[in-house]
């Protein structure tokens, strides 16, 4: 039985999936890996509004003693330090859930019209998207 699985990119998608297809992968991949836009969003995530009048409070406070005055203010930036890295989690993992979508997918094409039977059913679902 001959082996009809094709390692050579311009021979397996050639004729059936643009080039477009690939730059757009590309860029949808490089912008779900790019955690500059993860880094706002834990920090917007995680208000510090709360956190800093909580600090003004405690500093203003006339019944708390300087030692208890500094160990409150400790204990809220510790506080928020944690929401930071609780949510820098959540981010994280919704990152890599994004990324592994994108991948599976693609993946999944790639085995798709690897095959000729798979090239077929593409070229059929490109026409029914066109």
């Amino acid at each position: 039985m001959e082996n009809t699985f094709s390692t050579d990119m311009t021979t397996v998608f050639g004729e059936v999936i643009p080039t477009t297809i690939f730059e757009a992968a590309e860029k949808i991949i490089s912008s779900a890996v790019d955690i500059s836009s993860e880094t706002d969003r834990v920090v917007s995530m995680t208000p510090k509004d709360g956190y800093q009048k909580k600090i003004e409070l405690i500093s203003e406070a006339n019944d708390l003693s300087t030692k208890e005055k500094i160990k409150a203010i400790d204990d809220a930036e510790t506080k928020y330090a944690r929401d930071l890295a609780a949510n820098a989690k959540v981010c994280k993992g919704m990152m890599w859930t994004k990324v592994g979508l994108i991948l599976t997918g693609f993946a999944g094409v790639v085995l798709m019209v690897a095959t000729p039977e798979g090239r077929k059913i593409a070229k059929a679902i490109i026409k029914l998207a066109a």
